[in-house]
């Protein structure tokens, strides 16, 4: 895991994982999925919408 993502997964002990897209030159996308068992720790992540993460707005959404 990159390690400004743990900046914003180190809340919770309870991240399953965290898929971080890359394109064919194992370059990040720009995005990725975190998967928590945790319903607080899904909707504290959603209070970091629109939060800075690298230099870069960060946007949080719900994908089911």
């Amino acid at each position: 895991m990159h390690v400004h993502m743990r900046k914003f997964t180190s809340n919770s002990n309870l991240v399953l994982r965290v898929t971080i897209l890359t394109d064919k030159f194992g370059q990040p996308k720009g995005f990725a999925y975190v998967e928590s068992v945790e319903v607080d720790a899904v909707q504290s992540a959603l209070l970091l919408n629109e939060s800075e993460l690298h230099g870069h707005q960060m946007q949080v959404h719900l994908t089911p």
